[in-house]
């Protein structure tokens, strides 16, 4: 699945540099850092068209689809920006 950058923009999380995409939870809306590259280990799928993202576990029923990862999950600096604002300031 090709990435199309022009509808959601990646940008470099603050601390690690990593490219995330900012999308909302499909139900809650609330925002998550995304990681811009799919993963082998994910258990989101994401739309990019909405700037959405839901989370589907580690099902193997269906191994052609793409996944994704929050950026919690692998940023070595998280516990500071739970929340959307860096803590410890």
């Amino acid at each position: 699945m090709a990435i199309n950058p022009t509808l959601v923009k990646a940008r470099p999380c603050h601390s690690c540099g990593v490219l995330i995409f900012d999308l909302k939870h499909i139900h809650t809306h609330r925002l998550a850092p995304i990681e811009a590259e799919p993963a082998a280990d994910g258990n989101i799928v994401i739309d990019l068209e909405a700037g959405t993202y839901r989370l589907t576990g580690r099902d193997l029923r269906y191994p052609e689809q793409v996944r994704w990862i929050n950026h919690f999950v692998r940023c070595p600096q998280a516990q500071k920006f739970r929340g959307g604002h860096p803590r410890g300031r």
